[in-house]
């Protein structure tokens, strides 16, 4: 709906079905896309397994990163019921209650934050989650393996990759006003 003077509106419900729908189809059509980049990738010392990479790590690593960046950019108080309807909604698709649905987002958040130490940045933690949660330390030259952290200009090249996973909320609510 558009006012006559001012932004289109749209409901929380409709925020978290458009996030839901935007994981589900950018991981569908580019998860294969992902994997080829790792299979040609120099970086690695050996070909990491990507005929058996599955993508359910990656839709709890995305859905976690967007529960925090709803929390971070929608205004209150729908930076917690948005959050909150997101969880009950993964729930009702995967079948488990919305506070376990919860606790799984929080833990990987959690994770996502803790690999990501000191820095902040959400988007270098996604990456940095995704190489731990595929385990794609042990296919790299000895130095990164050891270090348990990814060589830089992969996850620099994955980064700009995962910018594209994650819906810009700030920009969103430039041109949208979430109504009641």
């Amino acid at each position: 709906m558009i006012t006559l003077f001012g932004k289109k509106k749209i409901s929380i419900d409709h925020l978290v079905n458009y996030t839901i729908h935007f994981v589900f189809d950018i991981v569908d059509n580019h998860f294969e896309d992902i994997k080829e980049l790792l299979k040609i990738s120099p970086e690695f010392t050996q070909q990491p397994p990507v005929e058996t990479m599955q993508a359910d790590m990656l839709y709890l690593i995305l859905f976690a990163a967007h529960m925090e960046l709803m929390e971070q950019n929608l205004p209150a108080p729908y930076h917690q019921t948005g959050p909150k309807n997101l969880c009950e909604k993964l729930g009702e698709i995967y079948n488990v209650p919305a506070e376990q649905m919860e606790k799984m987002l929080k833990d990987e958040l959690g994770f996502i934050k803790q690999i990501n130490l000191p820095s902040k940045n959400l988007l270098y933690g996604l990456t940095k989650a995704f190489f731990n949660r595929y385990q794609l330390y042990k296919f790299q030259e000895e130095y990164f393996k050891n270090l348990q952290v990814p060589n830089p200009i992969l996850l620099k090249r994955l980064d700009e990759i995962f910018a594209l996973f994650l819906i810009n909320y700030e920009e969103l609510l430039n041109n949208y006003r979430i109504k009641q």
